[in-house]
């Protein structure tokens, strides 16, 4: 299908103030066969007002609070595209998102996530720092993703665009995930179907304060916490599609590390060994960096570490 229906869906909970900006990058794409779906998760602010005031122009979606998984769910059952784009309401898209997207799967018929890097902004939309992430990949990466439990440079929620085939195949999110369901998704699909990771920085991700994952927004124990959480809901959904291979705890660097930061006991050796060979991260300055960031840390822990080795 040339012109495949693009089904856009954005999820919201008490985002009012930023609702409508996520809603109008999502109408004025240069795209045109697309549907707009608006999840609102029991907001209590003023996320029903931006609603109306799109009436007719968007399908909107009011359910009750149950977190990011019910409402992704919902929204992707009533979605009518061939491609669905999430988008997180407190974040908007360059005017040519959906076009790429569509592109990158025309050209890559075996991709079943197109992904692409993100911009930080402020509350004003105004850059703040680097897009990410830096890194891409394209073609299969199943393998990869085995050899670092689950890890891998996957962008935000606002990034990710998957065939209908690939989410009928992942299924529903777990209700566990009340937010990071974006996590399962990207590391599930990953290891089904092949994926590809575009350069164009296409989502504007706003960094407003109150953020659950970014900019010290998540501490090592909710990060400790997700990462389990991926890890046996993506293996208990691989032994229910009789898909071979399991994610392995101890392969993922960075619970492993956050398990140091929260002050469980970790080989030290052994993290640092594994900060310098993680194969989910293909930058060897950037491996370097979190080995000494580590090591800095255990001497300042362990003053007397120093002294000895002096």
């Amino acid at each position: 299908m040339e012109q495949p229906l693009v089904s856009i869906l954005i999820n919201n909970y008490n985002y009012g103030q930023f609702l409508a900006e996520a809603i109008e990058s999502a109408l004025n794409q240069t795209y045109a066969n697309i549907e707009v779906l608006v999840v609102d998760d029991g907001s209590t602010d003023s996320s029903a007002e931006v609603m109306a005031g799109y009436a007719g122009r968007i399908i909107p979606i009011l359910k009750k609070n149950g977190g990011q998984a019910s409402a992704l769910n919902l929204g992707v059952a009533r979605a009518r595209g061939d491609i669905i784009c999430f988008l997180d309401a407190d974040d908007a898209w360059m005017p040519d998102k959906v076009e790429q997207v569509v592109r990158a799967f025309r050209q890559h018929p075996r991709a079943g996530l197109v992904y692409h890097r993100v911009q930080p902004v402020d509350a004003a939309l105004k850059p703040q720092g680097e897009a990410w992430p830096q890194s891409l990949y394209t073609g299969s990466i199943a393998a990869l993703v085995q050899r670092t439990g689950g890890w891998w440079h996957q962008a935000n929620t606002s990034s990710l665009a998957f065939r209908r085939s690939t989410l009928e195949r992942i299924g529903p999110v777990p209700d566990s995930f009340v937010y990071s369901a974006d996590a399962y998704l990207g590391e599930l699909a990953a290891l089904l179907v092949e994926v590809v990771g575009l350069p164009q920085q296409l989502t504007l991700y706003r960094v407003h304060g109150t953020n659950v994952w970014y900019a010290g927004g998540a501490n090592s124990q909710k990060r400790i916490a997700l990462y389990r959480n991926c890890i046996g809901a993506i293996n208990a959904r691989l032994a229910q599609l009789g898909v071979p291979g399991r994610l392995e705890e101890r392969q993922h660097f960075q619970l492993q590390l956050h398990r140091f930061l929260n002050g469980e006991a970790v080989s030290i050796p052994g993290l640092l060994v594994q900060a310098l060979t993680f194969p989910g991260e293909p930058k060897l300055k950037v491996r370097l960096r979190s080995a000494a960031s580590i090591l800095a840390r255990v001497l300042r822990l362990h003053p007397r570490a120093r002294t000895q080795s002096s």
